[in-house]
């Protein structure tokens, strides 16, 4: 029975945590299926923009060029610069981050990756978001642009 009562706090403890599980990631074949575009390329830059802070998290905004190598979906013309826009968060608050947040795709120069996309008209122009991404070669050193390197570019293979 003393087993039992100093057991109970644990178990209760331990099932509160498994309340808060992490977003699963999106299926490859959802991805393909609602994309309307995809696109296989080398990230040629990356530019940090600026970080925002909201509550307890400081979310890092950044700009990228993918180059496009393959078209698999879509519209869209090899050999074009496609821009990118993505962000990076971060807890800034007091104790450990609370569980349950997933991670954004985040894109680094000189990294080969097949980019998941869906298609917007703002004002007349079309603007393609990324819905997902799948690492096809790492690059060489994964390097982020940050406030006091403000632009990183792939430069025959290596980011500078």
């Amino acid at each position: 029975m003393r087993t039992l009562v100093h057991s109970l706090p644990l178990a209760l403890c331990c099932a509160a945590g498994a309340a808060h599980a992490i977003p699963a990631p999106i299926p490859v074949e959802k991805l393909e299926a609602d994309a309307q575009a995809i696109v296989e390329g080398t990230v040629v830059s990356a530019t940090y923009l600026k970080t925002r802070t909201r509550g307890s998290y400081a979310t890092a905004l950044y700009k990228g060029a993918l180059k496009i190598r393959t078209v698999i979906k879509g519209e869209l013309k090899r050999g074009r610069s496609l821009p990118l826009y993505w962000s990076a968060e971060s807890w800034i608050g007091k104790g450990p981050e609370p569980p349950g947040r997933g991670k954004k795709p985040a894109f680094y120069p000189c990294e080969q990756v097949r980019v998941y996309l869906w298609r917007s008209k703002d004002e007349g122009a079309t603007r393609y978001h990324v819905s997902g991404r799948r690492l096809l070669r790492a690059p060489p050193t994964y390097t982020s642009p940050s406030d006091k390197h403000r632009t990183i570019r792939c430069v025959r293979g290596k980011p500078k």
